[in-house]
């Protein structure tokens, strides 16, 4: 059985192993691994930049504009430019 669980589900992360069933969405977990999606007031990290700006806004009230980014300063601060 588990043959048929890897054959359905070929992308596989080179980093941690996760495997998915389409490319696309290896794509979006590779971003995971990445400072781009980081919070680095609480040490989280989000599969998407969408998410992150949810937790952002309604964990530590930014509010951030579409065009904004998100750059740190130190360990635990954050600066939207």
């Amino acid at each position: 059985m588990a043959s048929s669980w890897n054959s359905s589900k070929p992308f596989v992360c080179n980093i941690c192993g996760v495997r998915y069933k389409l490319a696309s969405s290896l794509r979006s977990h590779k971003k995971s691994h990445t400072d781009e999606t980081f919070c680095y007031t609480c040490n989280k990290n989000f599969s998407s930049k969408g998410n992150l700006k949810t937790h952002l806004k309604y964990v530590h009230n930014v509010q951030l504009k579409t065009k904004s980014k998100i750059q740190t300063i130190g360990d635990t601060d954050l600066r939207i430019i």
